[in-house]
């Protein structure tokens, strides 16, 4: 837990300027889109316009009637079609079948609905207005032994197409909130939530791919990834300049006449450098040569936090593993 708290201590300001940028252009999304209506628009290749009317159908005993897909095919067949064509509407059987739906919606009992969809608004209008004529016409066969009433007279062809979440029974698949084939206005807005884990998301696996190719030792936890267990690693990464020089002191001086040997790879901390160079008990240097292991009973490494690397105290811990002298580890943070 503690590495992971170091972790997020140490790349907060990635982490914090992710969620920024996100949180940022979560709101300029958010801003760009329109909110939700209760229309949809297809995918407009051409523009498409819609009409609608509704009836209450019974048969003559005062039964409801709501036999949707009878009714769509007895409006589209090629009497209707014909009917249709002497208005001079040019439209094919094919393209006057996808134009034409019907459904039912739960919220309006039994009352069934006609939708004319097409892209000529003029078609539009002349085609619903003769569809909800036809259902009163006596010459149409669908509606002999049935009462037709008007509920809804057909409205002027419009571009803007609803949407009703309340459909029982359909013709048309796509006029479902979830059908194939049509896109609500305007997309949802996103929660600023969802933009700050997003964010924090990235800022972490940012971070990680960081540390990963830095190399650097941020812990305590990499050093015991990387030494024996029998090498004492002692953790000063908390203690000041005066503490910490009082720890390497009595380490040095424990046993008299054992020279020390430290390591500390090349450009970490000066001061520490320098204060360790004035310990006539230890020999300070920056890498292993034969001369000065030789002349050393016991060895010192110093790992600096976020700046020794992991390639580096791997190479000191490599060559000497065949050595029996005694090793301590030192792991400090800032030293002034």
């Amino acid at each position: 837990m503690k590495n992971i708290g170091n972790f997020f201590y140490r790349r907060k300001m990635i982490i914090l300027i992710s969620i920024l940028v996100a949180l940022i252009g979560g709101i300029l999304y958010n801003m760009t889109i329109k909110s939700p209506k209760n229309t949809i628009e297809q995918e407009k290749i051409q523009e498409v316009f819609v009409s609608e009317f509704g009836l209450s159908i019974e048969s003559s005993q005062g039964q409801p009637y709501a036999g949707i897909a009878q009714l769509k095919t007895m409006l589209v067949n090629e009497d209707q079609l014909e009917k249709i064509s002497d208005q001079g509407i040019q439209i094919e059987s094919q393209e006057l079948e996808q134009s034409v739906s019907a459904f039912v919606r739960t919220s309006k009992g039994e009352v069934v609905f006609i939708r004319v969809t097409h892209a000529n608004k003029e078609y539009v209008n002349k085609i619903s207005a003769f569809l909800y004529n036809q259902m009163f016409s006596d010459d149409f066969d669908y509606i002999k032994n049935k009462v037709v009433l008007s509920v809804m007279k057909p409205t002027q062809a419009t571009s803007e197409i609803p949407i009703y979440d309340d459909i029982y029974s359909t013709t048309d698949k796509s006029m479902l909130p979830t059908g194939e084939g049509a896109t609500v206005v305007g997309s949802k807005k996103i929660s600023s939530i969802v933009f700050i884990l997003v964010g924090l998301i990235f800022g972490i696996i940012l971070s990680l791919v960081i540390d990963i190719f830095n190399k650097k030792i941020y812990s305590i936890g990499y050093i015991e990834g990387i030494v024996d267990p029998n090498i004492k690693i002692i953790d000063a990464s908390f203690d000041n300049r005066s503490s910490f020089l009082n720890r390497v002191n009595i380490v040095a001086t424990i046993n008299e006449n054992e020279k020390c040997l430290a390591l500390l790879q090349e450009g970490s901390n000066s001061k520490l450098f320098k204060d360790l160079q004035e310990n006539e008990e230890i020999a300070t240097y920056t890498e292993i040569t034969a001369e000065n292991l030789k002349e050393s009973k016991k060895i010192l490494l110093f790992v600096e936090k976020s700046h020794t690397t992991i390639d580096w105290l791997t190479t000191q811990i490599s060559l000497l593993q065949e050595t029996d002298k005694k090793i301590i580890v030192f792991f400090f943070d800032t030293y002034h």
